[in-house]
Parts: C-alpha cells; structure tokens; sequence
C-alpha cells in the first residue's frame, strides 16, 4: 500500500487520529503567532505522521512482534514436609 493514495489518507480516522492532528494545528498556529519556525517544523512533522499513518503513533508502525516463547516444562516437584512441635522446647 502506498502511504501517498488517497484510499490511505482517507481510512483509519479515529478519535485519536483526529485529536492528533487538532494539536498539531494549535501548535503551527502557536508557532506562527509565536514566530517560532522550529515550533512549526515540529508541528509539521507531527501532523505529516498522523495524517500519513507512519510512526510509532499509527497502528503498523513500531509493533512488537506478537509470538509467544513459552516453554512448557513438567518437572516433578519433590518436597519435605516439616512439621513443628509448639510443645517441644
């Protein structure tokens, strides 16, 4: 899939999604009325992430991989059973 199609830009818009751009574009704004050109570049890029689901923010970015390395070992368990005499002293 191409993170520059239309489909790709129009799917996958949450709440989330929506509220990450809202904040990027309080930000520019900020940044212009701040004069701050490092401000608007941070906004940006952050608003590029979102809108383009590329990132650590967008559902296939920085995944961790979802196998599970469980072994599973039977042992027997041997134990001792010690019980105390309160009377003794």
């Amino acid at each position: 899939m191409n993170i520059f199609s239309i489909e790709n830009l129009k799917s996958h818009w949450s709440f989330i999604k929506i509220f990450k751009v809202a904040l990027a574009l309080m930000v520019l704004v900020q940044a212009y009325m701040a004069n701050e050109p490092f401000l608007a570049i941070f906004a940006l890029f952050f608003m590029g992430q979102t809108i383009l689901n590329v990132g650590c923010g967008s559902p296939a970015g920085c995944g961790v991989p979802s196998t599970n390395k469980i072994e599973k070992s039977t042992e027997d368990i041997t134990f001792t059973e010690v019980i105390s005499n309160k009377n003794e002293k």
